[in-house]
């Protein structure tokens, strides 16, 4: 029953968010990084980004962050952004 339910569960459990962006301090020699995108997506996160006055990098590295937390990898995130 708890697998069955375990989105429901997540979604209960996380925190609800306020509207903001998190920043993460994520230690970084940039590298570029091509990804493949819906047309729709591109164009949500462009104007998610240009009404918060925010870098899409930034959006992209908050989200990544926040998806490998909840699935798995706290441990290497953690260790991660201690690198500073």
């Amino acid at each position: 029953m708890l697998l069955q339910n375990k989105e429901r569960l997540i979604t209960l459990l996380m925190p609800q968010s306020d509207g903001t962006v998190p920043k993460y301090a994520v230690p970084r020699t940039t590298k570029t990084q091509s990804l493949y995108m819906s047309e729709l997506l591109v164009r949500l996160m462009k104007e998610f980004c240009d009404s918060r006055n925010l870098k899409q990098r930034d959006v992209v590295d908050a989200a990544l962050i926040e998806y490998f937390k909840r699935y798995g990898y706290q441990r290497e995130v953690d260790k991660l952004l201690q690198k500073r």
